[in-house]
């Protein structure tokens, strides 16, 4: 087992252990340069050892993002705007704009 993942499954054990935490920030930093020459093994890894964390994080994401896209549907439906409702579905600069427009 290469140096990098081990460091990644111990990571993952210890996830909660702020002290643990700090020191591994430590080692991390102090060792960035060798932590880059195993990046792809370490990509992998960390993509194997977090999938369930970041699966959990994308439907997070997913259902925030609907949630302000259902915010942005009925604010524009309460001003009578409901063409910018279509016009926002297909239109994802459009979307932003409006979403910004009101704080969303």
């Amino acid at each position: 087992m290469s140096v990098t993942r081990q460091l990644l499954e111990d990571y993952k054990k210890n996830k909660d252990d702020q002290l643990y935490q700090a020191v591994m920030e430590i080692i991390v930093k102090a060792n960035k340069n060798r932590l880059k020459e195993g990046k792809r093994d370490m990509c992998n890894a960390l993509l194997e050892l977090m999938k369930d964390e970041l699966d959990e994080k994308r439907e997070e994401g997913e259902a925030l993002g609907e949630s302000r896209i259902n915010q942005l549907n009925l604010k524009l439906s309460e001003l009578n705007r409901s063409d910018e409702i279509l016009k926002a579905a297909v239109d994802r600069e459009y979307q932003k704009k409006l979403l910004n427009e009101f704080g969303l």
